[in-house]
């Protein structure tokens, strides 16, 4: 532990840690501190992502959605975007990449019902509201999941 605080004085990720560790322009919290907790894994999988491989993750979730709709069953999707990823414009000196998924998945022509949870989380956090995933986890906390919740309840109420 005492190595970590340490390294992490000169390195977002204490060089080795899994866990990056960096500064926030404004308070996203209820602790003390100004920073935000991901994992370096969610930076390391960005590279997988393209438009044209979401294109395709588009195409084959169409097609289960043709055949669910055949069913008269509604697909309804909603990827979750992780912690870097809904914090991403509030971090200060990022060097990291930017997950383009959300931007990617907002062009498609899609046949099934797509859930944009990063612009409702998004939308939460840019209201003041603070602890939309928890601090020092990388979980929605209850606030986000109640946001979610109720838009999936007032999709199934529209049906």
């Amino acid at each position: 532990f005492p190595v970590y605080n340490m390294l992490y004085k000169f390195s977002s990720r204490a060089f080795i840690s899994p866990v990056c560790r960096m500064k926030l322009k404004e308070k996203m919290y209820s602790v003390n501190e100004n920073e935000v907790l991901f994992l370096y894994a969610d930076i390391r999988a960005i590279s997988g992502i393209s438009r044209k491989s979401v294109t395709k993750l588009n195409l084959e979730m169409n097609k289960l959605a043709e055949r669910l709709i055949e069913k008269h069953i509604v697909l309804i999707v909603l990827p979750s975007p992780d912690k870097y990823d809904l914090y991403y414009e509030y971090i200060i000196d990022n060097n990291y990449p930017k997950n383009q998924l959300f931007d990617y998945l907002r062009e498609q022509d899609s046949k099934y019902v797509f859930i944009d949870t990063k612009e409702m989380l998004l939308a939460e956090i840019k209201s003041g509201e603070r602890d939309v995933y928890y601090a020092d986890d990388s979980h929605w906390s209850p606030k986000a999941s109640r946001v979610i919740a109720e838009k999936i309840i007032d999709l199934t109420h529209k049906r």
